[in-house]
């Protein structure tokens, strides 16, 4: 049994050459895993804003003024500020951190604040022999919460005119209307009253068909064309297809409706696609789900 840790070798006989021709490409919109689309989202967009923040200055920030040194026979070794930070030269930095975790953990995780700079300056001493000076500035934690926190800015103003931005508006934008666009086939096909997927894709294609094809045409046709043809319509095509199936009507008794029936229909359905949308990807949909109405 080879050990794991070694690797293998790229003249192995089992490792084999992806065959790239058969991978299909997919846009990041058209995901299917909803948690890593927002995870990749996520990061782009945290990724554009640091390049648009600037850290605060916290020079004259009480909160950072030194609270105590510890010095080694008089020779000072290590530096601890209010909110806890420490700093020393190499010469002792593993024992230092060594003391530090320590003070972390009697602390319970707190790590900012005067109350845990105490503690680490006394680790610190302990460890190295030394002894903790006080500082003129160092602050009781109660005056430590009292200090606002020094805050880092972003230039929204700016991120907004970086292309990058738009980029990530528009693959929002495009998850939108992909979403839009499934769930109206799915739809399509729940709805339909004989419960079969192909008969679902053969109204599809009857009641989107323009070029004047008659019902029994379209009934000669195999499961297969019928899936091609539906898989072959255009976003606007399948919205127009989930519509009429949810009210079990074709797009000839559609058309003879009253133009007001017609106008409450397609308001109704949608709503419901704008709601689920909305529900399933926390963006605003109305205007992008209406542009599917041409």
């Amino acid at each position: 049994m080879s050990d794991i840790m070694q690797g293998i070798s790229l003249s192995d006989p089992n490792i084999r050459e992806i065959d790239m021709s058969k991978l299909k490409r997919v846009h990041l919109s058209e995901m299917q895993d909803d948690e890593m689309f927002d995870h990749i989202m996520d990061m782009q967009e945290r990724f554009l804003e640091s390049q648009y923040t600037t850290m605060p200055d916290t020079t004259n920030s009480p909160r950072y003024a030194e609270y105590a040194s510890v010095s080694v026979n008089g020779q000072i070794v290590a530096q601890i500020d209010n909110y806890g930070g420490a700093s020393s030269s190499n010469k002792y930095g593993s024992k230092i951190q060594a003391a530090i975790s320590e003070a972390d953990r009697e602390h319970r995780g707190k790590t900012s604040g005067p109350d845990i700079a105490q503690l680490r300056a006394e680790k610190i001493a302990k460890a190295l022999g030394g002894k903790v000076n006080i500082a003129d500035s160092a602050l009781t934690q109660s005056e430590f919460n009292a200090v606002p926190e020094p805050r880092a800015s972003v230039d929204y103003e700016a991120l907004r005119k970086d292309p990058a931005y738009e980029t990530l508006q528009q693959t929002k934008r495009a998850r939108t209307l992909y979403l839009a666009q499934e769930m109206g086939q799915n739809d399509n096909v729940s709805t339909n009253s004989s419960g079969s997927q192909a008969g679902a894709m053969a109204m599809a294609v009857a009641v989107t068909n323009t070029e004047g094809e008659n019902a029994a045409h379209a009934d000669t046709k195999t499961a297969e064309d019928e899936f091609k043809e539906y898989m072959d319509m255009t976003p606007e095509e399948r919205y127009l297809a989930a519509l009429l199936a949810k009210y079990d009507l074709t797009k000839e008794e559609f058309d003879a409706l009253p133009l007001e029936e017609q106008e409450k229909i397609m308001a109704e359905v949608k709503q419901d696609v704008i709601e689920s949308v909305e529900e399933k990807t926390g963006v605003e949909a109305g205007a992008m789900v209406s542009a599917m109405q041409a």
